[in-house]
């Protein structure tokens, strides 16, 4: 459906006044309905009034209504993640000389932690033999807490606290313990702060980086690239997954 299906202009009265002559029209649209009232002859036209009605769109994450801008960081990590996977398929394809065999393979199958054990498998002996083969662990080991990190926001039930905080409840590991109850509801939930998600997202940028740097150092080896324009990402500690 295009953005013409969701607006609608409509003529809603044209009155003589004299010589000059009233319209009005509205416009419907994502957020407001827009009535503007124009007055009009054949040597002018003039805003005569304007109104705006605000509704209200719904929802599906109500508890970010309060949180907005925790919200806007975990949409960006929930989405990045698919691209530092296509940065360590592109690693590994440049370190194998071999981009479309790596992809088929790391992505035919589904599951985020079997992408990176492919790609470990296939990438740990080519970045050896260049001796970068501790930069490329690190950064597999980067990209499994990152999957930790996105993991624990994509399976998860989200809480306002009451308006005090933002805070999930980790719906696996709910399931996994003994607890006889599975009233969500009550769940105590691992609480959030800007900060804490600034973090993560720190560190998501740092694994991008580390990716991006070891990519290039194929290429050098290649011969493709003279020289490594990237320079090694100074080292990034793991963050909380949550406040304490």
């Amino acid at each position: 459906m295009g953005l013409g299906d969701y607006l609608v202009f409509y003529l809603d009265r044209r009155e003589p006044l004299g010589s000059r002559f009233v319209s009005s029209f509205g416009l419907r649209g994502f957020g407001g309905v827009f009535n503007i009232r124009f007055k009009t002859s054949s040597r002018f036209l003039s805003l005569s009034s304007f109104s705006l009605g605000v509704f209200v769109m719904p929802s599906i994450m109500s508890a970010f209504d309060d949180f907005p801008e925790e919200g806007a960081t975990i949409g960006r990590l929930l989405a990045g993640y698919g691209e530092l996977e296509l940065h360590l398929c592109n690693c590994v394809g440049e370190i194998k000389n071999d981009i479309t065999m790596v992809f088929k393979v790391m992505f035919r199958p589904r599951g985020e932690t079997q992408r990176i054990d492919v790609a470990d498998a296939i990438g740990r002996q080519p970045f050896q033999t260049i001796k970068r083969d501790t930069e490329f662990a690190m950064a597999i080991g980067a990209m499994r807490y990152c999957l930790k990190i996105r993991n624990q926001f994509a399976h998860c039930h989200w809480v306002d606290n009451h308006g005090r905080c933002l805070g999930f409840v980790e719906l696996e590991e709910k399931a996994k313990n003994n607890d006889p109850s599975i009233l969500i509801w009550q769940t105590p939930s691992h609480d959030l702060d800007v900060q804490t998600l600034a973090n993560h997202e720190t560190y998501f940028c740092y694994t991008r980086d580390l990716l991006i740097f070891l990519t290039h150092e194929a290429r050098v080896q290649a011969g493709s690239v003279p020289k490594n324009p990237h320079t090694k990402p100074k080292q990034v500690k793991q963050p909380p997954l949550y406040k304490p």
